[in-house]
């Protein structure tokens, strides 16, 4: 399943109350005051939207990752589960 920047930057506006206007595909979760807690939290949302599931140990996704390469782990890891 492929999962494009614009529908994770969906996934973080509506469940953590950001600003679409705020959001690009080069801005960090770090920038936009993301813990880890809240990236735990955005994984669940993802399993829970997508149906993709995130390794625990899929460490691509920290508070130095940008919004796109987020959404490029979370489409590898969907395209290595549906095969």
């Amino acid at each position: 399943m492929h999962v494009s920047y614009q529908v994770l930057a969906g996934f973080v506006s509506y469940h953590f109350g950001i600003e679409p206007e705020t959001l690009r595909p080069d801005i960090t979760f770090e920038e936009l005051e993301m813990d880890s807690l809240a990236l735990t939290e955005l994984v669940v949302v993802i399993e829970n939207e997508t149906g993709i599931q995130i390794p625990d140990d899929a460490g691509d996704i920290g508070p130095h990752t940008t919004l796109a390469e987020a959404a490029e782990v979370v489409s590898r890891i969907g395209a290595c589960t549906t095969r």
